[in-house]
């Protein structure tokens, strides 16, 4: 597993700080269970993507009740664009970014078990993965592409602009 572009924080204690890299525990094999990648260029980025056949975005609230910044997940799409599988935290923004059991799966916050849980599950049906990577890439052309923008921006424009000339 590969953690990256873990950001600075003042205030989570469960962000590392610009982590130049390393590992954290071992798996049976004695191969490094998560690698902490420290800061990467978008090439690299997109390089992990392409070798990554799933993506966790583990955010959860803070102590204070607010919640993580993760309030649309634009890492979420970068990962469904280049066609990985993502989990995410049903918390905030987030589930606006995904269509929950079809594109992605949500987790909920703060719950290991779950999460391991839904990893094990797509760890064993890797007949499914097709499916989701194509629903996932589907998902975040049909809602996050420019010109779909654009034209929804358009369209919501218009209805204003119409509406406001009637009256």
């Amino acid at each position: 597993m590969s953690v990256s572009r873990m950001l600075p924080s003042e205030t989570w204690n469960y962000a590392p700080r610009y982590h130049s890299g390393g590992t954290v525990g071992l798996n049976a094999d004695e191969v490094p269970a998560v690698l902490l990648r420290g800061e990467r260029t978008d090439e690299q980025l997109l390089q992990e993507y392409r070798e990554a056949h799933i993506f966790v975005l583990p955010s959860v609230p803070d102590e204070f009740g607010g919640h993580h910044t993760e309030t649309q997940g634009v890492v979420i799409q970068e990962a469904q664009a280049s066609g990985v599988i993502a989990l995410a935290s049903d918390t905030v923004g987030i589930p606006e970014c995904v269509d929950d059991g079809r594109s992605a799966f949500l987790i909920p916050p703060r719950n290991p078990q779950a999460l391991a849980e839904k990893i094990e599950w797509l760890l064993d049906h890797p007949s499914s993965w097709e499916a989701l990577q194509r629903s996932g890439r589907a998902w975040v052309e049909s809602r996050y592409a420019m010109d779909n923008i654009g034209r929804r921006l358009w369209e919501t424009d218009s209805e204003v602009v119409t509406k406001h000339l009637r009256a």
